[in-house]
This record gives structure tokens, sequence and C-alpha cells, in this order.
């Protein structure tokens, strides 16, 4: 296993690879790269290991060559920046917002592209009958609960004078996060509470004060292009992603409680929008999160509530799996009497 990471203040990569019992440092014959984001490891009498880089270089400068246990460790150092770090408050990854859909081809004003039910394709949305808006933030209806409450020009007592919502009219739909608000659509049938597709039955989303509530899960985006369909799905994961960077962009916090099957996790966002790679996978504008299921001050971690349990589980699996892909002198720490695994995470 190998782990490297692009660190921008330092302009350096940092590279950690497990290596073979017996292992010396002496016996490495060369480093080469082989590509702009890929180097090899040469030594005597084993296989060259090769190594992904999360960004690309033009030149070796290596320093710092270390080797403790079965775990050799070092830096490159890269003669110019290679990218620009992302700013603190646009690290969410806005799949499917109203910016993300200008990739699909344009005709005349508007863009091509369907929204289709994930398990038949049948069709649910056309982009050419609609005006498509983002919506202002996940935490929308906190801040205006804050806004109306605390206006410092009101000293009276506070009457909500909103209903609570964003409800498109008939020919627009409002993109959130994680879904879709649409007031009425044909191809959809309700089942209680549930929105169904009306040709399948697939669970689509739910209502919510009167408005159609679709998950981006449960959808395919449908658009053209060089002559061939493409069918783009939304990682539900992605939801929890955002979710905890809009909370750090908002709270500052960063200490998290999630509740799974009645099985408490703790999370601590060490970082966000840091480039690595991990597995062979490039991560970027990744989280750096510590997880542990026990912690001495668990009043210190925020409840993230999550509605979607099954979102959450998948999530915290996530994590879990790629911990394991981690180098093992770099899999876990201890913070005072707290252990944790270490663990990254994007869907970008």
């Amino acid at each position: 296993m190998y782990f490297t990471e692009y660190l921008p203040r330092l302009n350096t990569i940092s590279v950690v690879t497990d290596v073979s019992q017996g292992f010396k440092i002496e016996e490495i014959s060369g480093v080469s790269l082989i590509a702009p984001q890929e180097l090899s490891i040469q030594a005597k009498d084993a296989p060259p290991i090769q190594i992904k880089l999360p960004v690309s270089i033009t030149e070796l400068k290596i320093s710092g060559v270390r080797l403790s246990s079965k775990t050799l460790s070092f830096s490159v150092k890269l003669s110019s920046a290679s990218q620009s770090t992302v700013p603190f408050t646009d690290q969410t990854i806005e799949q499917w917002s109203c910016k993300d859909l200008t990739k699909t081809p344009k005709l005349g004003n508007h863009h091509s592209f369907k929204f289709v039910c994930r398990n038949c394709q049948q069709q649910l949305i056309d982009s050419s009958r609609f005006n498509f808006k983002d919506m202002p933030s996940e935490l929308w209806y906190e801040m205006m609960d804050f806004w109306h409450c605390h206006k410092p020009e009101n000293h009276e007592e506070h009457k909500k004078d909103y209903k609570g919502v964003l409800k498109p009219d008939g020919d627009t739909i409002i993109i959130g996060g994680y879904y879709l608000l649409e007031r009425e659509n044909p191809g959809i049938v309700r089942e209680d509470a549930t929105l169904v597709c009306k040709k399948c039955r697939w669970s689509l989303g739910e209502m919510y004060q009167d408005v159609m509530r679709i998950f981006k899960w449960n959808i395919l985006l449908e658009y053209e292009e060089t002559g061939r369909v493409v069918r783009e799905n939304y990682n539900p994961g992605l939801f929890v992603y955002n979710l905890i960077v809009d909370k750090i962009n908002s709270t500052a916090s960063r200490k998290f409680k999630v509740v799974v099957d009645s099985k408490e996790t703790y999370l601590w966002v060490m970082n966000l929008g840091v480039n690595v790679c991990v597995g062979g996978t490039v991560h970027d504008n990744a989280l750096k999160v510590l997880l542990t299921d026990k912690v001495e001050k668990e009043d210190d971690y925020e409840l993230l509530d999550i509605p979607y349990g099954q979102i959450c589980k998948d999530f915290i699996q996530d994590l879990s799996a790629t911990n394991k892909l981690l180098p093992k002198s770099i899999q876990s720490l201890s913070m005072g009497s707290n252990k944790f695994i270490v663990s990254y995470l994007s869907y970008k």
C-alpha cells in the first residue's frame, strides 16, 4: 500500500509506501518519473514500486528519505506551484447545479438534457420545458430563521413571514445539493408521502410541504456528447460530504457525531480540500477525517442529522474502506486517550 499527498504550502508531495521485510535504503538503485503523475522506485532483486501522484510534475527532486520498520517515506520538491488551493468556502462539490449543467450541449438559449428514472430510464424531466434555479444553501432554512429572528432593527416579537420552503412555480425546478424541487410531474406518482416512478414504481423521493423533493441518487442525468448518450449518476455519499462542508463553513464545527443503527460514530475533520492518492485513486478536494466509536468528551461533537440511514451507513463504510488502503503506519493515530483511524474522502 502507498499514499501520496500534495502539500501546497510546502510545495512538495509527501510519499509513504509499505515495503517488504528486510528492505534497505541502500538497495534503492533509482527513482524515475515514468509519467507526469507516476513515479517508479527501483530496488535490487525486487520488482519496481510504481506510485501514482495526486498532481502532475515535470521533474524529480527527492529529499528526506527515511525507512522505519516496513515503511519508506520521502518528499518530492516541486519546482513551481502545481495548482492553486481551493478557497475554503468553495469546497462543496455541486453536482448537477446550474453551473455544472452547462457542460451539457446548448440548443438555442437552453442547455439540452434530461433527468430519467435510475431504474428504468423513463424520462422524468426535459430541460427544454423548465427554468432551473439553484437553492441558495442547504442551510437556507436555518439562515432564514436566524435572519428573521435577529434583524438588528427589529425589536418586536418575531413572526415568520415566509412559508418555510422555496416553492417553484410550474415552469421552474429548484436544484438543491442533493435533490430537485418540482411542483408536479406526470411521470411521478405518490404512494403516501413517497414519490415513485409511474412506470416502474422505483422510489424517487418524498413530498415535503406540498412540493416534490426528488433525490438525485434515485435519478440519472442524461445528455448527448459527441454523438453518444451519457447517463451520469449521483453518489449519495456526496450529500453527507457537502453537508459536512456546509456545517464547517457556517458554524466552524469540525467534530461530528453520526448515529447508524443505534451505533455512534465520531468524526473529526482535520482538513478540507486536500489532494491525495490512496490505493491508486486520486482524491481531489478531499476531506481528511478521523473516525472512532468512542471519545473521551462526547459533548465536543455536534450531532450531524442525516435522515437517510443507509446513506450515512454507506458513507461510514466508504471511509473505513479507504482507511484499509493506507500504509499500515498511517492508518491510525492517538490523541490523548482517544484512538482514531485515518481516512480521506472525496466524490469528485
